[in-house]
């Protein structure tokens, strides 16, 4: 009896890019999406002039109900000048990991103030983001990091395996969910059956995804399932997969958001050690507006 066996080969490397996250503008200052110890989503002005970052206490009770905040990530107790000039006391704690689109930065130091406090992107979280710039006339925060670990899991084989199938897909849904318009429009191939748009080149969908990334300030997309998967017989490199997801969009503008269910059906093709988006329709379940 001959055994046949299909090695997977999963690489990782890093490397040098530049990696535009889209801002939104409100009150007169700009706002990111963070990911806090891979626990907490949420949004942080970018506030050079603030020396840490600086959360409400409820992020960081949440946070530690969630055993995300240890006893030894609580560093002790100090004090910090709010934005009047005022003096306030704040408790010091260790963000093990924050992550802004694709960049992940480990240990940071926060400040934790009251349940009114600002959420504040500052100076410990900055500098390990160098180099970085705000580009503030099309509100794009630009990181340029060497120390970006990214991780590639294409196989040896030419058909698309599960791991693969659902990698992708986490991959796809987190890059909406930050808002890192290059990192979403890379996972298209150069011309996409696109939702009901018809077939369309890759630089069009980025101007579809930026309208929508611009629209709506909090961005959260969940997988619930992955429902099915079927290979094409003719066409052993592409393999189409239908999944379900839940989304909340809000526009801090209108004080509006709306909250549903999808069924996503993606034509994913392999080629050349990466996987690109064919075609993708969606059809919407549920929706409810807030």
């Amino acid at each position: 009896m001959k055994i046949r066996v299909m090695v997977l080969l999963l690489i990782g490397f890093s490397v040098v890019y530049a990696e535009n996250i889209l801002l939104s503008y409100r009150g007169g200052v700009y706002y990111t999406p963070v990911i806090l110890n891979e626990k907490m989503q949420l949004e942080c002005v970018v506030d050079s002039g603030a020396s840490l970052v600086h959360l409400p206490y409820y992020v960081f009770k949440e946070l530690k109900d969630k055993g995300s905040i240890k006893d030894s990530d609580i560093l002790g107790k100090g004090k910090s000048q709010i934005a009047n000039g005022d003096i306030i006391d704040i408790i010091i704690i260790n963000i093990q990991k924050l992550k802004i689109g694709q960049t992940e930065i480990k240990n940071v130091r926060a400040g934790v103030g009251g349940d009114k406090s600002s959420m504040l992107l500052g100076q410990s979280a900055l500098k390990k983001l160098e180099p970085w710039s705000l580009d503030t006339q099309k509100g794009i925060l630009r990181i340029a990091s060497n120390g970006v670990s990214r991780k590639n899991y294409v196989s040896s084989s030419q058909k698309i395996g599960r791991t693969e199938i659902l990698d992708f897909i986490h991959h796809y849904i987190f890059s909406q969910n930050s808002r890192s318009l290059e990192e979403v429009v890379s996972l298209y191939a150069p011309r996409v059956d696109y939702l009901s748009n018809g077939v369309i080149s890759r630089e069009l969908i980025s101007v579809k995804k930026e309208r929508v990334f611009r629209e709506w300030h909090k961005i959260q997309i969940a997988m619930i399932k992955l429902i099915e998967t079927k290979e094409s017989h003719s066409q052993p490199n592409q393999v189409t997969i239908k999944y379900s997801a839940t989304y909340d969009l809000y526009n801090d503008f209108s004080h509006q958001g709306k909250t549903g269910q999808t069924i996503n059906t993606l034509l994913l093709k392999k080629e050349n050690g990466s996987i690109k988006i064919v075609s993708e329709k969606e059809k919407t379940l549920v929706e409810n507006s807030y």
